[in-house]
């Protein structure tokens, strides 16, 4: 599971248009290999956090108050979406979409 924590780390660095700075990082090898990546939005108030849960990740946009499960926003666009390993470009294709308008909200 490292190589996923890494490879998710790596993207978001490598993708400057992102403009995300890591705030906060944990994984933990006893744990299924669960990670937290924590990430501030360099211009807005906003906050993203990829969290991976026994093989299963999450990619939650803090918005004003609550955080928000981009998948649920994506399942009614596209239908259900697995994040994972196998499908990161597509998770971060989906960030591209979702990102600009939360921009505008943040």
């Amino acid at each position: 599971m490292k190589d996923f924590y890494e490879l998710i780390k790596q993207k978001v660095c490598d993708e400057k248009k992102y403009d995300l700075e890591l705030i906060d990082e944990r994984f933990d090898e006893k744990a299924f290999g669960n990670f937290l990546l924590l990430f501030k939005f360099k211009h807005t108030t906003g906050l993203i956090r990829f969290i991976n849960d026994r093989g299963q990740l999450f990619v939650e946009i803090k918005t004003k108050k609550e955080w928000k499960n981009i998948n649920e926003y994506l399942d009614e666009k596209t239908g259900v979406i697995e994040l994972n390993k196998e499908n990161m470009d597509e998770v971060f294709t989906f960030l591209d979409f979702y990102l600009p308008k939360f921009n505008n909200r943040a």
